[in-house]
């Protein structure tokens, strides 16, 4: 793969992540519908069912899932407390406090599962891969995205650990089952990479 490096610092812990929630709390506009498009990209092939976002921070992806399929059982995880609490004491949802590549989830477990602006953020990606591959029922689908060859200034400020190519997340992702992987417009001069893993009933020896 040629995935690159954008850091060897690890700014990505709970703490942190407890600030930022706590700032994007205060605004009007909570939840990031910025970004919508992405957001219904990642649940292009979501029918109903058990469905788990990872790493959900403020993504309003549960919201948009929950208009089209009233009856989902939706599922959020993040390891910042902050986040699980404000979901817990203010929607219905089950909401997980939890580390994404340590998940309490047993094998086979989910129908549907999406990580929106995550893996960039994971020291070891393909761990994340390995780990939602594992809770994912056969024939499920997971979805992320992550933004496409991000220069080093665009970093997100410095909480970016890798930058990607189209291919280095095919790359990851064929080993468990059916690779998809597209770009959509970020902006104007810069796209996500959106990937899908169909889960087939086997996984290949890596």
């Amino acid at each position: 793969m040629i995935m690159k490096k954008q850091t060897e610092e690890n700014l990505n812990n709970s703490e942190a992540y407890n600030k930022i929630f706590n700032r994007l709390k205060q605004r009007d506009d909570f939840f990031d519908f910025s970004t919508t498009e992405r957001h219904e990209t990642l649940l292009k092939y979501f029918n109903g069912g058990k469905l788990l976002d990872v790493g959900c921070l403020n993504s309003p992806l549960c919201l948009i899932a929950q208009r089209k399929y009233p009856a989902a059982e939706i599922t959020l995880l993040d390891f910042a407390p902050d986040v699980i609490n404000y979901f817990k004491k203010n929607y219905a949802y089950n909401a997980v406090l939890s580390d994404c590549l340590h998940t309490p989830f047993e094998d086979n477990t989910f129908d549907y599962i999406t990580a929106g602006e995550l893996i960039e953020h994971i020291e070891k990606p393909e761990d994340l891969i390995k780990e939602m591959a594992r809770i994912l029922k056969p024939g499920g689908t997971f979805a992320l995205s992550t933004p496409n060859e991000e220069s080093d200034n665009e970093c997100g400020g410095g909480f970016h650990i890798w930058s990607f190519m189209k291919e280095d997340i095919g790359k990851l992702l064929d080993p468990y089952g059916d690779a998809e992987v597209g770009l959509l417009k970020r902006r104007e001069a810069s796209q996500y990479i959106i990937g899908y893993l169909k889960k087939v009933g086997w996984k290949r020896s890596n």
